[in-house]
C-alpha cells in the first residue's frame, strides 16, 4: 500500500508542478505583453514628438532659406541670385552629409535607437 500512496503523492506533486508552471508561464506571458505594449506607446511618443518638431524646424528653415534668398536677391539687385546661392548652399550641405553620413547620422541614430530600447531594462537593474 505503500508504494501506491507514495504513487499518487507524487502523481499529485507532478500536477501541482505543472498547474505552477502554467500559471507562471501565464504571468510570464502577461508581462512580455505589457512591456511591449509599455515599449510601444513610448516609441508612438518619441515619433509623434519628433515628427512634430521636425515639422517646425522644416517651417524655420524654409521661412529663414526665403529671407536669405530675398536678402542676398536685394543686395545684388537680383532675386535668382539670391535663390541661386540658397540652392548652392542646400546643394553644399547634401554633399557633405552624404560623404559623411555614417559619422553624422547613421551611427548616432543606431545608438538612439538602441539606447531608448533598453533604457528602461538599466534602470530595472535588469542586464
Amino acid at each position: 500500500m505503500e508504494g501506491v500512496n507514495e504513487e499518487k503523492d507524487l502523481l499529485q506533486s507532478v500536477d501541482e508542478l505543472q498547474s505552477d508552471l502554467r500559471g507562471y508561464a501565464e504571468v510570464k506571458l502577461e508581462l512580455l505583453k505589457a512591456d511591449a505594449a509599455e515599449k510601444l506607446a513610448k516609441g508612438a511618443g518619441m515619433l509623434f514628438t519628433i515628427l512634430l518638431i521636425g515639422l517646425l524646424f522644416v517651417l524655420v528653415v524654409l521661412f529663414g532659406s526665403l529671407m536669405a534668398a530675398f536678402l542676398i536677391g536685394g543686395y545684388v539687385q537680383n532675386n535668382a541670385v539670391g535663390f541661386g546661392a540658397v540652392a548652392c548652399f542646400y546643394a553644399l550641405l547634401f554633399v557633405f552629409f552624404f560623404i559623411f553620413k555614417r559619422q553624422f547620422i547613421l551611427t548616432p541614430v543606431s545608438n538612439w535607437v538602441v539606447a531608448l530600447l533598453y533604457e528602461e531594462e538599466d534602470e530595472n537593474g535588469k542586464n
